[in-house]
């Protein structure tokens, strides 16, 4: 779309979100896609991507809103840096993933609360984009292992020089992450209907790289799982478990991948029964010794504010195992800046990171039964 095509009239941007509602949804089944269900609305989309420094548009950079993809571009009495986009939203669904990245940019990423009802057109407020300078670019493609069709809003995580980058896959799969510290990545690429997929990739100063395509296996598919079985007071291996072998550890050929029923039972500690997901990585289970059961679930929690004390609305919080250095679990903050987790005792580190703001780390210790609700973080200006 060029520039001088952008931002009409409402009365014509609406017509044209009606025949994009038809356009898109077409897309989404050719792109091989989750395509999303129910009743739909299309949304014309529009805003700026700037500098934050200088607050001057930022042409080129790639704006993927919910699979719909762009780049930005010059408008009319506008200057530089705007994108429009016509988006598919199935009605009742309350985050839309969003992504803008460009080289020597860090990446921006959030996850959008449409308002509700939802209108025709919608303007985001400026999407300020902090310079990297040396920083890495990676794209790629994140596939359907069997049919080799692009899976959209996939969730592609970047983990180099202490910093974790993020961002989602457009329609068609394909991704693009920018500000990535040049050294040893790891990549991890999640989708609800998938099996977990791991790249790992070095990048140079200043590289503009694309890894390839990124295969996943659907939920369903055979795999191995390995894991162990812990006591839940010292953490040490229960031995002798139903599903155990030496040590606590067990492995087990031919699991069916997606929700599984787990029963663990020996005779010293309570049994344990739950759905859980498999995804290919390594589990751990805790066994409470009989009659030690917490009257409480385990908690982590707290708020995010930025440095002039607001609250954090949209931020990303990341619980990474302190011995393994492997993330166990994502969530944002909402729009009280809060968010919380619900994990097994252990040694944690917490970070927290928002698009334009110095991401920050806590380590802690969650002990047996415990709950720390203040862990809370006030994030800095980059």
């Amino acid at each position: 779309m060029r520039g001088e095509n952008l931002l009409r009239s409402v009365s014509y941007n609406a017509a044209i979100a009606i025949i994009g509602v038809i356009i898109a949804v077409a897309l989404v089944g050719c792109g091989g896609g989750i395509s999303p269900g129910g009743e739909q609305v299309g949304v014309l989309v529009l805003g700026r991507v700037v500098d934050a420094d200088t607050n001057e548009g930022v042409n080129d950079a790639v704006v993927i809103i919910n699979g719909y993809r762009m780049e930005t571009v010059n408008r009319n009495e506008g200057g530089a840096g705007w994108f429009e986009l016509t988006v598919v939203i199935p009605t009742g669904v309350k985050e839309i993933p969003v992504t803008v990245s460009k080289h020597g940019y860090q990446t921006y990423a959030m996850t959008w609360r449409p308002p509700q009802p939802m209108g025709t057109t919608y303007q985001f407020e400026d999407i300020e984009l902090s310079r990297r300078h040396g920083s890495a670019t990676i794209g790629g493609k994140v596939i359907d292992g069997e049919t080799g069709k692009g899976i959209v809003n996939a969730m592609i995580t970047v983990i180099s020089g202490g910093l974790s980058t993020y961002g989602w896959t457009d329609i068609n799969g394909e991704f693009l992450l920018s500000g990535i510290p040049a050294g040893s990545a790891k990549a991890e690429v999640r989708h609800p209907n998938f099996l977990v997929g791991y790249v790992e990739v070095v990048v140079l100063v200043d590289e503009q790289r694309d890894i390839g395509e990124i295969k996943l296996l659907r939920l369903g598919y055979p795999i191995s799982v390995i894991g162990i079985v812990l006591n839940a007071e010292d953490q040490s291996p229960i031995e002798g478990a139903t599903v155990t072998i030496a040590q606590g550890r067990f492995e087990l050929s031919g699991v069916p991948s997606g929700e599984q029923q787990v029963r663990i039972s020996h005779p010293d500690y309570e049994p344990y029964e739950a759905k859980i997901v498999i995804r290919g990585g390594e589990l751990t289970f805790y066994l409470a010794p009989k009659g030690t059961l917490p009257s409480l679930p385990y908690n982590i929690g707290g708020l995010v504010r930025i440095a002039d004390g607001q609250l954090a609305k949209g931020a990303a919080v990341e619980l990474i195992d302190a011995k393994s250095s492997s993330i166990v679990a994502r969530t944002f903050t909402n729009s009280n800046g809060r968010y919380s987790f619900f994990v097994p005792a252990g040694e944690y580190i917490v970070r927290a990171q928002l698009s334009g703001y110095k991401p920050q780390e806590r380590r802690i210790t969650l002990l047996y039964g415990a709950i720390l609700s203040d862990v809370n973080f006030e994030l800095e200006p980059l």
